[in-house]
């Protein structure tokens, strides 16, 4: 039986295609591991598109809480995702 090789650029794509989706996997558990008020946080601003004070609004508590539950998401991803040190130079 002789066995086919997979032309170079199917294997990339499968490779990057795997690659992807490992790391959405990853994004998805570290994700899971946030408090429930940083996951519905982060959702609504980056997913929904809200500004801090229409979740405020949805939420109940005040703007300065939401951006507490935003920035220490942020971190928390951060942290597990990039191990405390972010690609690049500086972040924004």
């Amino acid at each position: 039986m002789r066995l086919r090789r997979i032309p170079t650029f199917i294997s990339n794509d499968l490779d990057e295609l795997i690659e992807q989706s490992l790391e959405s996997n990853r994004l998805n558990k570290v994700f899971a591991a946030l408090s429930d008020d940083q996951q519905k946080t982060l959702r609504l601003f980056f997913i929904e598109g809200y500004t801090f004070d229409e979740i405020a609004g949805k939420f109940g508590p005040v703007a300065s809480n939401v951006k507490h539950h935003y920035f220490r998401g942020l971190e928390r991803l951060r942290k597990e995702l990039f191990g405390g040190q972010l690609p690049g130079e500086r972040a924004i």
